[in-house]
């Protein structure tokens, strides 16, 4: 029984090391996501400032137009001065005059806010782009990394899946059964040591007589408390 409990002891250490394999192998990718999730992120808003860059620009060419038309308008304005010949009509176009004035003074002032606005969305549009340059680089030495560690892990638990195969050979299928029907439920702890009358699965004491019992190393036994099979070492001197 002793050589089929130092066995379960050994699948135990085989089927833990090979579930963190995976489990580094599984997080691998779900780490790749999380980089690809801000990549898009930052895309997403260059695509934003970009789009409300367009917008500005189309709005100051807009203001610009506006800005030039009553430029004309006053122009022409000052040019019919010269030919009225009653003041109502000079006090009208005079009237007019302001407010064409006034409106160029306020295309202008917006004209110089989208200018502003633009200089401003230039630099953010500058810094989000090397912002994604520079994730981008990340990513991708990340990926060649995890790449190179997956192929790593990989040739460790093809090495590890040839032990348990062995050590399977060497387990009574009764035992083996017990095995994984307790590995299901314990999270992959299916077997535990006692140390001093203490089951380390559980750090539950087990009964003085089956502690001196264990010791004997005759026949399985199973902790009362966490049901798990439960083994003796004997302490290094």
């Amino acid at each position: 029984m002793k050589e089929q409990l130092d066995c379960l002891v050994a699948l135990q250490e085989v089927d833990l090391a090979m579930a963190r394999l995976n489990k580094e192998i599984m997080a691998g990718p779900k780490r790749l996501e999380k980089i690809k999730d801000d990549l898009e992120e930052i895309k997403t808003s260059i695509d934003i400032y970009e789009e409300r860059e367009r917008k500005i620009k189309k709005d100051q060419r807009s203001y610009e137009a506006r800005e030039e038309d009553s430029l004309a308008r006053i122009k022409r304005n000052e040019e019919k001065l010269m030919t009225v010949k009653t003041n109502k009509e000079y006090q009208s176009i005079l009237k007019e005059i302001d407010e064409l004035k006034r409106k160029k003074s306020e295309y202008e002032d917006q004209i110089i806010i989208c200018l502003e606005e633009l200089d401003n969305i230039s630099k953010v549009i500058k810094e989000r782009k090397k912002d994604f340059r520079d994730m981008e680089q990340y990513f991708n030495k990340e990926k060649a990394v995890l790449e190179e560690e997956i192929k790593e892990a990989q040739k460790e638990l093809a090495v590890l899946e040839e032990r348990r195969k062995d050590l399977v050979k060497m387990l009574d299928p009764e035992i083996l059964e017990q095995y994984n029907m307790i590995s299901e439920w314990s999270g992959g702890l299916s077997v535990a040591r006692v140390e001093n009358s203490t089951c380390l699965g559980c750090n539950m004491n087990i009964p003085p007589q089956m502690y001196n019992e264990l010791q004997r190393c005759d026949t399985l036994r199973f902790c009362p408390n966490c049901h798990r099979i439960i083994y003796w070492k004997k302490p290094k001197d």
